[in-house]
């Protein structure tokens, strides 16, 4: 009676199957926890855990393990990507188990040993790109291995550090580096400098054997207080009269507005960090920002073109330095701050999740959230970028209504603040995005780590995944991550040059096109990696042989029964059907690179041609004998700018049909020819304007070289000389005939005063 039972209820257990616990949790971290986020808290854990420390614990091996696992996993960006996308089954073609490990002592004296300190930011290889590599800002880098004391090298950033390895040699050499701005202020220029800005003013009035700031220290304060603060000195003993009349001696003072007696502050400090905190703290705070006053400000940046706020979002009041520092980076903005403790229906609104974020509040209601370092200047330089842009935050709220609008395209970069190339297309993306007026086409940015399931619910598979929604239909981007290629890119889509074949369109363009007519097709799959990336290249040849010929496209995944009839056995398959042909039998396959100079260079190759062949006897015949202008190409087969010069030449020769021949002279062929034609380089064009008559022949070496490879360029200059040449020759065949006329006239005249002369008859 039990026995079935009992038999279900073991079953049961055989295949349930067994939950791992998130990596994020075991670590203790948010979804979206930066590089040192992810290595202070592994620390923590390793110090805790690790097997020499719990040696009586048979499963402390494990249990490192689990978390070492973890931290191998979300170190990696590329494997953090797949276990945010699939979990574990993810990373199951990736082999490793987690099992190596150091001992105890490398985790406490060597693992993230600038973790803990403040100042100093341990950079991975794409922190390094994206902050060092991408930024205009001056980095003291020390290259190091956890396993080395002997290898703290600095790196060859602007100067090479040659000298000591201690402290005090290392702070010199900065500060030797730096550039900053300090006053020496005496009777002579203290008007002018005290009156040159608006910035306030911190004064050292100095006396000998007084509490004088140190050139170090007065180095250190004009580079942190930069573009907040003047740093002037004055010394009391030179300028005795001047610190008089402005009231101090012997005193740091910190003046707000005016440099004058009684309106500064005493600063009763001679360190630098004290000092800086002292005088932050003086900078007025930002406009905390409750419900009412968040509702308020949305409500006039969509009506109107009020100056956009910045808004700093934390839990409690606010304490940010570098907030603090914001209005002397922009007057452009307004700063406020948002007290998250408080104010938690603003916060849910936004989808907060970790603390401090800031974001920019922009006109026609938009938002968008900061992602780089929190540093008034980065904050800065990221609202000047988002406010001359149309980019928004989306959310679940704004799917699919927002984005799916008719006649409204609408660009969405899915993303996770943690990868690289993502930060690296944001300022590109804005760029793009300022290049469509009037809102045309809309720009959107979700964040995955935060909107998961929206990402999982659009088949999000990596990050950045770019979409352009057209009247409902996705297309996603393939191309390089670049303004213009984004750009690009959403032209081709809602004008596309390419044209999508159907097997009826096909047959009807392609099998059943008119005698002359070229058609270039690419049988391609959606989920072909290579197909993908010829697509942007595609489009471009698309553009560039517009009249020339036809260019399609032809989805095998849609089509693949159509495919398999023509042949198409692998991805992507480009065949040129030629202009000298009929039906779709006979084509010609591409087989070399798939680059946009390459597929145009190959295709031109089988267009009809309006350049003529030249050997040397028809050179001589056709063009030196010719009282036509004629251009011609000196080329080599071998050489690669002749042969990228090709089809451009094939330009030219249309733009000049009816008013210039145009030629060609294969020089490995007709060696003696390029020669005399006094041609010393490849390709060499050269223009004959055309023999003046009179049995006389034009120079072989012809009447000048252009240098220009711009089809539209040889055109205007082509025409002008020839134009000039004709009208040269018309002034001299005038003065010809009038030098003749005349000569014509004198000769009537002498012969008419001859037969007038008196005859005298004799006597």
């Amino acid at each position: 009676m039990n026995s079935p039972v009992l038999f279900i209820l073991f079953s049961s257990f055989l295949y349930c199957p067994v939950l791992s616990e998130d990596y994020y949790e075991l670590l203790g971290i948010d979804r979206d926890a930066s590089h040192k986020d992810i290595r202070k808290a592994f620390k923590k854990l390793a110090l805790k855990l690790h097997p020499d420390k719990n040696k009586d614990d048979p499963k402390a091996h494990d249990k490192f393990t689990v978390i070492n696992k973890a931290y191998e996993v979300l170190k990696d960006e590329e494997l953090r990507k797949k276990y945010d996308l699939y979990g574990e089954e993810g990373l199951k073609d990736d082999h490793f188990g987690g099992g190596h490990y150091q001992s105890w002592n490398y985790f406490n004296e060597e693992f993230g040993i600038y973790d803990d300190d403040p100042e100093i930011i341990t950079l991975s290889h794409s922190d390094f790109e994206v902050s060092v590599d991408g930024s205009e800002d001056i980095w003291f880098i020390n290259f190091y291995s956890p396993f080395c004391s002997h290898c703290h090298d600095l790196a060859p950033t602007h100067e090479f550090h040659r000298g000591p390895r201690n402290t005090e040699a290392l702070v010199k050499f900065i500060l030797d580096n730096l550039e900053v701005n300090l006053f020496d202020l005496w009777e002579g220029n203290f008007e002018k400098q005290i009156n040159k800005g608006n910035e306030p003013w911190l004064i050292d009035f100095c006396v000998a054997g007084g509490d004088c700031l140190d050139s170090d220290t007065r180095i250190k304060l004009s580079a942190i207080l930069d573009n907040l603060v003047n740093i002037g000195t004055i010394d009391c003993e030179a300028s005795s009269q001047l610190c008089k009349d402005v009231g101090y001696s012997d005193d740091l003072v910190y003046f707000k507005g005016d440099v004058e007696p009684g309106k500064g502050e005493v600063i009763d400090s001679l360190d630098a960090h004290e000092i800086v905190s002292m005088i932050l703290k003086k900078l007025p705070d930002p406009v905390n920002i409750d419900l009412k006053k968040f509702e308020e400000l949305r409500e006039e940046l969509s009506s109107t073109t009020d100056l956009p706020w910045v808004l700093h979002f934390d839990r409690g009041p606010m304490n940010s330095m570098e907030i603090r520092k914001l209005p002397a980076f922009t007057s452009d903005i307004n700063v406020g701050h948002v007290d998250c403790s408080k104010e938690v229906e603003i916060c849910r609104r936004v989808h907060i999740r970790k603390f401090p974020m800031v974001a920019l509040f922009k006109i026609h209601g938009y938002y968008e959230w900061h992602h780089g370092r929190f540093t008034a200047h980065d904050i800065a330089v990221f609202a000047k970028e988002s406010a001359s842009s149309s980019v928004q935050t989306l959310g679940p709220e704004d799917f699919p209504a927002k984005i799916t609008k008719p006649n409204h395209p609408f660009f969405v970069d899915f993303f996770a603040p943690w990868c690289p190339p993502c930060m690296r297309l944001l300022p590109e993306y804005r760029k793009a995005a300022r290049s469509f007026e009037d809102h045309e086409v809309g720009f959107g940015t979700v964040d995955c780590t935060i909107h998961s399931n929206l990402c999982h619910m659009y088949n999000i598979r990596s990050y950045p995944t770019t979409i352009l929604y057209n009247n409902s239909l996705p297309h996603q981007f393939t191309g390089h991550h670049t303004a213009a290629d984004l750009v690009e890119f959403i032209e081709n889509t809602m004008k596309p040059s390419v044209v999508q074949l159907t097997p009826e369109t096909f047959k009807l363009l392609v099998g059943e096109r008119k005698n002359g007519e070229t058609w270039l097709v690419d049988f391609y799959a959606p989920w072909c990696g290579p197909c993908n990336e010829l697509a942007p290249d595609w489009n471009k040849l698309a553009k560039q042989m517009q009249g020339e010929a036809g260019v399609g496209s032809v989805d095998c995944q849609k089509y693949r029964s159509f495919c398999q009839e023509q042949g198409v056995n692998s991805y992507p398959t480009i065949r040129l059907y030629p202009h000298y042909s009929q039906g779709s039998r006979t084509y010609v396959g591409h087989r070399g690179w798939r680059d946009v100079d390459s597929l145009y260079s190959w295709a031109f190759k089988y267009l009809p041609s309006l350049v003529t062949q030249l050997n040397y006897q028809a050179f001589m015949d056709n063009v030196v004998d010719s009282e036509d202008p004629w251009i011609i190409d000196f080329y080599a087969p071998w050489c690669g700018h002749c042969i990228q010069f090709a089809p451009h030449y094939e330009k030219v020769a249309k733009l000049l049909e009816g008013h210039v021949k145009t030629g060609k002279v294969d020089c490995e062929q007709e060696y003696h020819l390029c020669s005399e034609a006094d041609v010393r380089a490849y390709p060499t064009v050269k223009l004959y304007l055309g023999s003046p008559g009179s049995g006389m022949n034009q120079p072989v070496n012809g009447h000048m070289n252009i240098d220009s490879q711009n089809p539209n360029e040889i055109r205007d200059i082509v025409l002008q000389a020839v134009e000039e040449y004709k009208a040269d020759l018309e002034d001299e065949k005038r003065k010809k005939t009038t030098t003749k006329t005349k000569t014509k006239t004198k000769t009537k005249k002498k012969s008419k005063k001859k037969k007038n002369t008196p005859v005298h008859d004799e006597f």
